[in-house]
């Protein structure tokens, strides 16, 4: 069975300080690494103490829509992928210069790159 990958504690957190507000179902108290469910509320309604959790198809939708960044996911090798960018008009390929040993964790590190970077 297929499942969703939502955005680690990290990210999420990382998502908040950024601006994300978009209303999702998952969430992380501020001091726990658990994923709940609960009620549908954005970051601005859930308060200080949570961090909303989206999937990561929703948090590089999100990167597309609000800051024009898009993430791109490649095989890198029979067991590893890697990540490239496109900002505006600037491509950045495999920015942190290694492979991922699953799509999931490449989105992962894309993300935390992106938001951090973005600082």
């Amino acid at each position: 069975m297929v499942k969703e990958a939502y955005c680690s504690f990290e990210v999420a957190k990382l998502l908040k300080e950024k601006g994300f507000d978009e209303p999702v179902q998952h969430f992380y108290k501020f001091d726990s690494k658990e994923l709940y469910r609960g009620t549908v509320f954005t970051n601005t309604q859930i308060g200080d103490k949570f961090y909303n959790a989206p999937t990561h198809q929703m948090a590089m939708a999100w990167l597309r829509e609000v800051h024009n960044i898009f993430i791109v996911i490649e095989p890198y090798s029979n067991t590893s992928c890697y990540f490239s960018l496109w900002e505006g008009d600037n491509y950045y390929e495999n920015p942190l210069r290694k492979g991922f040993p699953s799509y999931e964790e490449t989105v992962e590190q894309a993300l935390k790159y992106c938001l951090k970077k973005n600082n």
